[in-house]
């Protein structure tokens, strides 16, 4: 059994970590934004109310904590955000404060890159005018995704990539996955959030140090 907290536990990713980890037999911590939207009850779930941008609050909650699954979202939006690049560092300087090593983080496919030349034209005008859509959210996500990378060497942190999310259990499918920002070859697949919070469990619990200090993009296919 391992503690894990996990930040966002009432979206809908983060309610499917919590319930893995609690079937696996581990003690959860659910550090959420409003407590009373947190439907899941069992004797080994703590829920307690934090704010992710402020370092104090999240701070006794780590601690006696082995891990962090970050499952925080934002919805589509035109305003600038800082939700991601401005909570990481708080997550980060708490985590060091509880002497946490390792965390898994929810982020966005091709949140960084060109679109890929394998693309064909349409697909290329899909997601430059997707990207574009939310492009306040995406830069946010690269200015946490270059903070990680370059300020966070002395924790184990990986940056779980998804490609296009559906809402279904996990599917018992392979789980394809490669570093960078994009799955290669699996654009125009899906992966269910029940997938997607197994392998970032994996990720956590796990002793292999095979994703860490990565992006890793994946999907499964149909």
């Amino acid at each position: 059994m391992i503690r894990v907290a996990v930040l966002g536990a009432t979206g809908q990713t983060g309610t499917r970590v919590v319930q893995q980890a609690l079937d696996a037999g581990h003690a959860v911590k659910a550090l959420v934004r409003s407590p009373e939207k947190m439907s899941i009850k069992h004797e080994r779930l703590q829920i307690e109310k934090v704010n992710i941008f402020d370092t104090s609050s999240m701070l006794p909650h780590f601690k006696d904590t082995d891990a962090i699954v970050h499952c925080v979202g934002v919805n589509v939006q035109w305003n600038p955000t800082t939700l991601f690049s401005d909570s990481i560092k708080a997550i980060v300087e708490a985590m060091r404060g509880a002497q946490i090593k390792k965390i898994a983080i929810l982020s966005l496919q091709l949140s960084d890159a060109k679109i890929s030349e394998e693309f064909g034209w349409l697909m290329k005008w899909a997601f430059s005018l997707f990207f574009w859509f939310i492009k306040p959210i995406t830069d946010d996500v690269v200015k946490m995704e270059h903070y990680l990378q370059g300020e966070c060497d002395d924790l184990e942190w990986t940056a779980v990539k998804p490609v296009q999310l559906v809402n279904k259990p996990p599917s018992g499918k392979i789980i394809h996955h490669n570093e960078g920002q994009y799955l290669e070859g699996g654009q125009n697949w899906t992966i269910s959030r029940g997938d997607v919070a197994k392998f970032m469990l994996q990720v956590v619990t796990s002793k292999d140090k095979e994703f860490a200090n990565k992006l890793i993009s994946m999907g499964t296919k149909d």
